[in-house]
């Protein structure tokens, strides 16, 4: 199969999902709370042209990439974090955790207004919880801290009390608006509608999967806040496209494609600044663990050392990316392991596939989603590195409902994986490699009674120094057995014109992204056009 004749050019470019998730964001969107009610935006909106946007708005609904680029414009979570990845006070004011790690009081910000014009309370946030912990799919997603709360208690009308089965470190990096956005206690149940939010934006209309516009929120809490009178965002699924409409002035603010290019996007013109962002977002292979071949863990060895993560970034990204042997930069603060992948062995890989049993060689198959042509690219120079050692890596173009079926019945032997860069240690290595999280978020299957008692340690220690001394050997262990192959991190190319005024550039050069448009699109809170 020549999968990259099959892909069509003028599909959307991959982004940074977590494959399983691929479906789930696809889920048809339900009516906003304000859609009897339009509102008209007053003068020309900053119009933002992105690969893709959300098909659902709903906060509680299905999680997806495209989603939380838009997350921070509509609402707000209780905590924000700064560039250090460290919590600063957003709808809370402040906090007190009490040392047995168990109570975390918070104490609300004042006078702050839901879209609808209902002031936030305890009750709020309360309810939010509550509705969100009622949900068992939400409480099983390893995004949310939702399963760990055991009660919330609300001894006056801006004091919420989480009172949590066990310690668990990173509760406060969990009530961002990434994973615990506030909405009004008399919200629909579903989790399925639009409710207002307390955000600097509202909404004023959306197509599904095509636009987005919001205006701004008179009532804001953060006054002189946003400084826009709306904002409309447009998916535009070839980046080249982007890059003209941003040129002609079409659109002010454009996200454009990491992939490689005979020429480098760059700013020809006056008009337009560009700046490459930090390495961001994770891309990786999962090995099923739970059946041959790779139950053996000589043949993931083999992978590894036949894998050149070098010539494959360049081949992919070229410019625009960087390998990596774990999940974290190494300028992403306190996380970032100094472990060292060994040069490319073939020699040494095909004895580790002798060892087991795998002489003559061996036929895998790895599915692609058919619009992901970043994913695509990669697979396509996967093959052929791996053909080197005897590794029949077969390609088979699917669609993403494929991919969650055979994830479903255990049908697949490894798969390519593009998700957001993580927060905190917890968010990656529990999630993915604990046991307790097989047959959900652990799709690898991998178990390790050794490891499972670092990553407990890891979720209820709270000592900075100490945590850090337990995810050294995490990660040792993970490169040492490589359950999943981290290959790759991104840089996103974002460009702008010269009207859009106060845009802070600095957002881009993070390496702490959690994603970025969520954080780039924070930078809309502040930035001004002008005329």
């Amino acid at each position: 199969i020549d999968i990259e004749k099959s892909l069509p050019g003028s599909r959307s470019r991959a982004a940074l999902v977590l494959l399983v998730l691929l479906l789930l964001s696809s889920c048809t969107p339900h009516p906003s709370w304000r859609a009897d009610a339009p509102v008209t935006p007053r003068g020309r909106p900053l119009t933002a042209a992105f690969a893709a946007l959300p098909t659902s708005l709903a906060p509680y609904g299905p999680h997806s990439w495209y989603k939380t680029q838009v997350m921070p414009l509509l609402y707000e979570g209780l905590i924000t974090l700064d560039a250090n990845q460290q919590p600063l006070p957003a709808l809370a004011v402040n906090w007190e955790v009490s040392a047995d790690g168990l109570v975390y009081t918070i104490r609300l910000r004042q006078e702050v207004r839901f879209h609808h014009g209902k002031t936030l309370a305890a009750a709020d946030v309360r309810a939010t919880f509550q509705q969100a912990m009622a949900n068992q799919a939400l409480a099983r997603e390893g995004r949310t801290p939702f399963a760990l709360i055991a009660s919330i208690e609300t001894p006056d009308s801006h004091t919420v009390r989480f009172v949590l089965k066990e310690p668990y470190a990173p509760f406060l990096t969990k009530l961002t608006v990434v994973s615990c956005p506030i909405v009004p206690h008399d919200s629909p149940s579903t989790w399925e509608a639009t409710p207002p939010g307390t955000g600097p934006f509202q909404l004023v209309s959306f197509q599904p999967g095509q636009s987005l516009t919001l205006e701004k929120f008179a009532a804001y809490w953060d006054r002189g806040l946003p400084r826009l009178e709306s904002v409309t965002l447009r998916a535009v699924n070839n980046a080249q496209t982007r890059w003209h409409m941003l040129q002609s002035g079409e659109v002010d603010y454009a996200v454009l494609d990491p992939l490689a290019q005979s020429t480098p996007w760059a700013a020809d013109t006056r008009d337009v600044s560009l700046v490459t962002s930090a390495p961001t977002g994770l891309f990786s292979l999962v090995f099923n663990t739970r059946r041959q071949p790779f139950a053996d863990a000589n043949v993931r060895r083999a992978f590894a050392l036949a894998v050149d993560k070098a010539a494959l970034t360049q081949q992919v990204l070229g410019h625009y990316g960087g390998p990596v042997q774990q999940p974290f930069h190494p300028d992403t603060g306190p996380w970032y392991v100094n472990v060292v992948d060994p040069a490319p062995d073939l020699g040494e890989a095909r004895a580790l596939l002798t060892r087991a049993g795998y002489a003559a060689g061996l036929r895998v198959t790895l599915p692609v989603i058919v619009s992901a042509r970043l994913f695509s690219k990669t697979a396509v120079t996967l093959r052929e590195q791996l053909q080197r050692v005897g590794i029949d890596l077969h390609l088979e173009l699917v669609a993403a409902e494929s991919v969650w079926q055979r994830m479903q019945q255990d049908a697949w032997d490894v798969l390519l994986r593009g998700e957001e860069s993580p927060v905190d240690a917890d968010d990656v290595y529990f999630v993915a490699f604990h046991t307790a999280r097989v047959g959900s978020s652990n799709i690898s299957g991998y178990h390790s009674a050794d490891l499972d008692a670092l990553l407990s340690a890891g979720r209820r220690t709270r000592a900075l120094g100490e945590r850090q001394q337990i995810y050294r050997q995490v990660v040792h262990t993970i490169h040492k057995d490589r359950p999943e192959l981290y290959l790759f991190m991104a840089r996103w190319p974002v460009a702008w014109r010269q009207r859009v005024q106060g845009y802070d550039a600095n957002l881009l050069r993070c390496c702490l992204l959690q994603t970025l448009t969520h954080i780039a699109n924070q930078g809309f809170k502040t930035i001004s056009l002008s005329d």
